[in-house]
C-alpha cells in the first residue's frame, strides 16, 4: 500500500462526487424531483470510474486486482440473503425501542392500499393475517432479483471503489481495523445527498453522523463476502439486496422518527451490532488453533 495512491483516489473521488452533489442541489435539484434518480444514479459509479480510470491509465494494473472478476461460488447467494435477517432483526428491534411499536396488520394493508391500484386493493385485504408474512415474502424474492441484477449492478458502482481500490489498499491494516475506515469514508462519500434530507428528512444534519454509523456497522459485512466470494462482486450483490429491502423495515413499525426505526435509524443499528458480534465471535473461531486429538502412547 501507498499512502499517495490511497490519498489520490480519495481525493479525486471526494471532489468528483461532492461537487457534482453539492452542485444539484446548489443549481435547485431536490430529492423528489424527476432528476434525482438519475443523478444519484451517476453519482454512485463516481467511485467505479475513478478506480478504474487510476487502475488501468495511471498503475497500468488489471481490474482483477482490484477484485473485478467473475467467481462463482456460494458466497454469492449469502451476500444476497444476509440482509434479509438484517432487516427481521431492525423490524424485531425497531418495536422495542420507545415511542414504537410494531404495526398491525390493518395499519400495514392501510399503507400498501394507499399505493396499490384499486384492482389489487381487493387481493391485499383478502389476504388477512398472512398479509405482512406474503409481503416478506415477496420482499424477499424481489431483493435477490434485484441483487443479481438492476441493484447490484449499481452498487458495483461503489462497490469497485470501496471495497476494490480501497479494500487493497487498507486491508494490510487487518480486517477490523479497515473495515472502520472504510465505513468512515463510504459514509462521509454520502454527505451531499443525506445533508439534503436523503435518509433521515427529519434530522439531516444528525443524519450525517447517523448514516455513517450504518456505514460502519455495513462494512464488515460487506468486507466479509468480498474476503469470502474473492470477488468485488459479493460486496454488490450484499449492497443491491441492502437497497432493496431498505424500506421493508418501515413498513413493519409504527411512531418514532428517521433516527429510530427503519435500517438506518437506531434500530438498523443495533442490528448491525448484533450481527457484527456473530461475525466476530465466527471470525475468532474459525482463526483459532484446532485442537489435535491426542495420540496413543
Amino acid at each position: 500500500m501507498t499512502k499517495h495512491k490511497l490519498l489520490l483516489y480519495l481525493g479525486i473521488t471526494f471532489a468528483l462526487s461532492w461537487v457534482y452533489g453539492f452542485g444539484y442541489f446548489a443549481l435547485g435539484g431536490s430529492l423528489t424531483a424527476v432528476s434525482f434518480l438519475p443523478v444519484v444514479s451517476i453519482y454512485m459509479f463516481i467511485p467505479a470510474i475513478t478506480a478504474v480510470l487510476l487502475q488501468k491509465l495511471l498503475y497500468k494494473a488489471p481490474l482483477s486486482d482490484i477484485g473485478l472478476r467473475w467467481r462463482w461460488n456460494r458466497w454469492l447467494p449469502i451476500a444476497a440473503v444476509v440482509p434479509f435477517l438484517f432487516v427481521l432483526l431492525t423490524i424485531a428491534i425497531g418495536g422495542l425501542l420507545p415511542g414504537v411499536r410494531w404495526a398491525t396488520v390493518d395499519e400495514i394493508a392501510g399503507v400498501l392500499l394507499t399505493a396499490v391500484p384499486p384492482e389489487q386493493a381487493t387481493t391485499l385485504q383478502s389476504l388477512g393475517i398472512f398479509l405482512p408474512l406474503i409481503l416478506l415474502g415477496g420482499g424477499f424474492v424481489s431483493a435477490i432479483i434485484a441483487a443479481f441484477t438492476i441493484n447490484g449492478l449499481f452498487a458495483l458502482g461503489e462497490e469497485l471503489g470501496w471495497r476494490g481500490f480501497v479494500y487493497n489498499e487498507l486491508i494490510h491494516l487487518g480486517f477490523w481495523r479497515a473495515s472502520l475506515i472504510i465505513g468512515i469514508i463510504w459514509g462521509l462519500w454520502h454527505l451531499p445527498i443525506i445533508a439534503n434530507g436523503y435518509n433521515y428528512p427529519q434530522h439531516p444534519t444528525a443524519g450525517i453522523f447517523m448514516m455513517t454509523l450504518f456505514t460502519i456497522g455495513l462494512t464488515p459485512l460487506h468486507l466479509f463476502v468480498r474476503e469470502k466470494a474473492g470477488t468485488v462482486l459479493a460486496p454488490a450483490i450484499m449492497h443491491g439486496s441492502v437497497n432493496a429491502l431498505g424500506g421493508v423495515a418501515l413498513l413493519y413499525t409504527n411512531g418514532g422518527n428517521d433516527l429510530l426505526v427503519g435500517i438506518t435509524g437506531a434500530a438498523g443499528l443495533i442490528a448491525l451490532a448484533l450481527l457484527n458480534l456473530a461475525l466476530w465471535f465466527y471470525r475468532q473461531r474459525q482463526s483459532s488453533p484446532q485442537l489435535q486429538p491426542a495420540t496413543a502412547q
